[in-house]
């Protein structure tokens, strides 16, 4: 069975607008709470030269099968005394090195781009990080600390989604060991971006392991029993799933619960109303029906 998630909040304009607009604010990385947001190991210097080393080949070879295949035809306009001159200027170039800077320049010259940079692929991990949007939302609506930390010490709500689609938004992963997420080298997604002057190479918003950092907490959050929505930009966004439910606060004030419940007639929005309450001589909390 789906569970409901829910989203804390404090009751401000932003919060309004959650109803008035049917969005959900994703926030960029650098403004979340923890500093270990997003973190993913460093690629040694070893496996960087391995892998650029290793990209350079696989675009060489992509070149030279081009050539194979148009093997009767024009090659990039060269008549056939220019490209046997063209073939013996490669030969002479005694290095790996010299060879890739001898045909990159080539297709510069020959097309207005260069072989996208191997380079880039590594540094587009970090780039993917700061850029994504993440939403959280917590399977538990009875949580002290997240009425505490999130919904301004008790007095804001809890605003209930369900219905949404299955890839929606993910359980956190919550790390019990001091090992770092890291993106595997050998086997992971790209995309190819081609522009005007240059392409450029970088790891996909799809790839497991970019998902896996995105989603990876270390276990001192597990209390808050997250779940992540995740999209490739900061930013507002339709949510995904129906407004079910709403929750008021232990403290939250019957003016602003008055507030709430225009703003959910207002909108049509059709939301079972509860209420948090403290159980008798316990810590505890349950939630019973809003009358």
């Amino acid at each position: 069975m789906q569970k409901v998630l829910y989203k804390y909040r404090a009751i401000n304009e932003y919060t309004e607008k959650i109803f008035s607009d049917n969005e959900f604010w994703y926030s960029k990385i650098e403004s979340l709470n923890d500093p270990n947001e997003g973190m993913v190991r460093r690629v040694s210097a070893q496996l960087a030269e391995e892998f650029i080393r290793k990209t350079k080949e696989n675009q060489l070879s992509g070149f030279i099968f081009s050539r194979v295949l148009i093997k009767d035809s024009s090659f990039f306009g060269l008549n056939k005394h220019e490209l046997r001159n063209f073939e013996k200027q490669i030969r002479s170039k005694k290095s790996f090195d010299k060879k890739y800077n001898f045909i990159n320049n080539f297709m510069r010259e020959k097309t207005g781009r260069r072989f996208s940079n191997p380079e880039g692929f590594i540094n587009s991990i970090n780039e993917k990080i700061n850029n994504v949007g993440i939403l959280s939302l917590s399977d538990n609506p009875l949580q002290n600390l997240l009425w505490s930390h999130y919904a301004e010490s008790h007095s804001g709500i809890a605003v209930g989604i369900s219905g949404y689609s299955t890839d929606a938004y993910k359980k956190v992963i919550y790390n019990e060991t001091p090992i770092i997420p890291e993106v595997d080298l050998e086997r992971f997604n790209s995309i190819l971006k081609i522009y005007q002057d240059h392409t450029k190479f970088e790891i996909a918003f799809n790839d497991p392991a970019l998902q896996t950092i995105l989603l990876t907490k270390t276990v001192e959050w597990a209390y808050e029993s997250e779940w992540r929505g995740i999209s490739e930009t900061a930013g507002a966004y339709s949510i995904n799933g129906l407004i079910s439910e709403i929750i008021f606060g232990l403290k939250c004030k019957e003016e602003h619960k008055q507030k709430i419940i225009s703003l959910l007639k207002a909108n049509n929005i059709n939301a079972k109303l509860k209420q948090v309450c403290k159980k008798d001589n316990s810590y505890g909390l349950f939630l019973k029906e809003y009358k």
